[in-house]
């Protein structure tokens, strides 16, 4: 409700994000890896309805953990596989811009 009323921006980033992918990661539920992924796909469409919001943007620690909570998941290997996949697509899309700016700024942090 503060956001709504605009006094505070309590929307979530891709810092609450990742945090959320790193806790899928340790998870010991089954379906940890679906809903990590459900959750990239929901940062996705937040991020296309708002598109000059950098505070959505994946970054590339972003990936990590996502790319870790499908491969510790329990569900079926080949589908995690066929997630990662489609994430090392994105990834391979991203410019060299972001490469550079994703590993000083976590560094820095």
């Amino acid at each position: 409700r503060l956001s709504q009323a605009n006094e505070f921006d309590c929307r979530p980033d891709v810092y609450a994000f990742t945090g959320v992918f790193s806790a899928y990661a340790k998870s010991p539920s089954k379906n940890s890896g679906q809903r990590s992924w459900l959750l990239f796909n929901k940062i996705r469409r937040m991020a296309s309805e708002r598109p000059g919001d950098k505070k959505l943007v994946p970054d590339l620690l972003t990936y990590n953990k996502l790319i870790s909570a499908l491969a510790r998941s329990k569900e079926d290997p080949a589908v995690a596989q066929e997630k990662v996949k489609e994430l090392l697509v994105d990834l391979r899309g991203k410019s060299q811009k972001f490469w550079h700016a994703n590993s000083t700024n976590r560094i820095l942090r």
